[in-house]
């Protein structure tokens, strides 16, 4: 059986789009920011996870670096996949450590331009076989259901993020449909618009819970708990949504969702930019 090893250097989205096939090369070491342990599915629980943050991600990008002992016997001899475009330093410094022994190198691109989807293209990329179920199951479902509407306000990046009109036509509906609550999360690089929404909310009578900068264990732990709907743009949060397995809503502007859609029980929708 071939010994893979995976870095993942990407965002919050980049690193969910990332496990179906971790699920199929199972990897005995993965490489990725330390806060993603806490997503970690348990069919990676035998898995070595090593935090690129800090001392061991420099390493892996400095000329003639010395990696430490648990990392150098990683990847010796090992089929190594990199979510990243080829980068020669990185390169090198695996082949050497590899003691040019490394079984392959196989370079995920995390940003293409053009169909078809990111998944399928990792799963040609690394030569396997792509699931026939794989646009519509979640990576790591969760069996709480909850009984709330849940909205992501931000997306990071005012190109993607959602018009306000849309967010509050989506809670009147729900609570309309259902009288259940309406929570709404704001990241660090959000709170422009949480005055706005607050305004927009309170004008048309709807209340409103607000989750604002979790850590990604609370957010995850209440969107499994708390969440039956969700509504977001092409963001990290909503993959994560998609991954626990909730009934989502995700509206794409600035992006193609022929590439990008979540993976799980997803309605996409598209919006001028």
């Amino acid at each position: 059986m071939k010994r893979r090893v995976a870095l993942s250097l990407g965002a919050l989205g980049d690193f969910l789009l990332t496990l179906p096939l971790l699920r199929e090369l199972r990897p005995v070491g993965l490489l990725s920011r330390a806060v993603y342990r806490v997503l970690l599915p348990g069919w990676l629980e035998n898995t070595a996870f090593l935090p690129i943050d800090g001392a061991l991600g420099t390493r892996l990008f400095t000329p003639d670096a010395v990696f430490p002992t648990q990392l150098a016997d990683l990847v010796a001899g090992a089929e190594i996949h990199v979510f990243s475009r080829p980068d020669g330093l990185l390169e090198r410094n695996l082949n050497r450590h590899g003691a040019g022994r490394l079984v392959r190198l196989v370079w995920h691109d995390p940003r293409p331009t053009a169909p078809p989807h990111v998944v399928a293209r990792y799963f040609a990329d690394a030569g396997l076989v792509l699931p026939s179920d794989w646009l519509t199951t979640p990576a790591m479902p969760v069996a709480e259901i909850g009984d709330s509407l849940w909205i992501h306000a931000g997306s990071g990046s005012p190109a993607k993020t959602l018009p306000i009109a849309l967010l509050v036509r989506h809670a009147q509906d729900w609570q309309q449909e259902t009288g259940q609550p309406v929570i709404i999360s704001y990241g660090e690089a959000d709170l422009a618009l949480r005055q706005p929404v607050q305004q927009a909310m309170a004008t048309a009578g709807i209340p409103v819970e607000e989750v604002v900068c979790p850590t990604l264990g609370e957010l995850r732990a209440q969107l499994a708990r708390r969440a039956r709907r969700f509504l977001g743009a092409d963001t990290g949060v909503t993959h994560l949504a998609a991954a626990l397995g909730k009934e989502v809503h995700v509206g794409f502007r600035a992006t193609d969702p022929a590439i990008w859609q979540p993976l799980g029980r997803c309605q996409v929708f598209a919006l001028p930019r």
